[in-house]
C-alpha cells in the first residue's frame, strides 16, 4: 500500500478515536511509524493489546517521506485517558520520551534488508523519560496509548523531559505533549496507537 494511502488511513483513525483533537491538533502525516513488542504483538492504528504484552520497550521502524539522514526525531508515548477517559485528572500520563533518534543509513538497510537492520538503534539516542508499559486501573475501560513521532528542529537545542509523568507536569489536563512539543519547536510527522484495559472491568 502506498505511503500516502497509509498516512491518510492513519489520519482518519486518529480523528475517529478523537486522538485528534484530544492529544494533538490536526496534521498531515508524512512518516510511517511501525511498532512491535517482544511479545510479537504489533501496534496497528487502534488495535487492542493486553497490558502484559506491552511492558517492554518496543522495536520501532520509521519510514520517512524523504531519505535525509541528517534529520533526528523524538518519539513519545502518552496516555490521554488517565485514570480513565471520563476522569482526566492525571491526563496525559507520559509513558516514554526518547530523542536524538536517527534513522538507519541507506547502506545498512540495503546491505541487509532484515527487520533488525531497519529498526531504530536506541543506543545512539537519549532517553528523557524511561519506558513504562501500560497499567490502566481496574474498571476504567480502554485507554488510548498514543505513539507520536516528531522531527527535531534543524537548529538543534537540548530537549528536557517534563517535571512529572502525571499531566506531563502541567496543571491543565490533556495539554501535556502538545505544550511540551511546542516548547521545543518539534514538528509532528507521524503517529500510531493501541488500546489496552485492565482485565477487571
Amino acid at each position: 500500500m502506498p505511503l500516502v494511502t497509509i498516512n491518510q488511513s492513519l489520519r482518519e483513525s486518529l480523528r475517529k478515536h478523537e486522538i485528534i483533537p484530544d492529544v494533538v491538533d490536526d496534521f498531515t502525516p508524512n512518516t510511517m511509524l511501525s511498532i512491535a513488542f517482544l511479545t510479537n504483538k504489533e501496534v496497528s492504528l487502534g488495535n487492542t493489546l493486553k497490558p502484559e504484552d506491552a511492558q517492554e520497550q518496543p522495536i520501532l521502524q520509521i519510514t520517512p517521506e524523504s531519505e535525509d539522514e541528517s534529520k533526528t526525531y523524538t518519539i513519545v508515548l502518552t496516555d490521554p485517558d488517565a485514570p480513565s477517559r471520563k476522569d482526566t485528572k492525571w491526563s496525559e500520563f507520559c509513558h516514554w520520551i526518547v530523542t536524538d533518534v536517527k534513522l538507519p543509513s541507506l547502506e545498512a538497510i540495503t546491505a541487509s534488508a532484515t527487520a533488525e537492520s531497519m529498526s531504530i538503534d536506541f543506543s545512539r539516542s537519549r532517553e528523557l523519560v524511561k519506558y513504562m508499559g501500560p497499567a490502566p486501573p481496574e474498571k476504567t475501560g480502554k485507554h488510548r496509548y498514543v505513539f507520536l513521532l516528531y522531527r527535531n528542529p534543524s537548529s538543534g537545542g537540548k530537549l528536557e523531559g517534563p517535571s512529572h509523568r502525571k499531566r506531563w507536569g502541567n496543571d491543565e489536563p490533556r495539554t501535556g505533549v502538545r505544550q511540551w512539543a511546542e516548547k521545543y519547536g518539534l514538528e509532528l510527522v507521524g503517529a500510531n496507537f493501541f488500546f489496552a484495559q485492565d482485565s477487571k472491568q
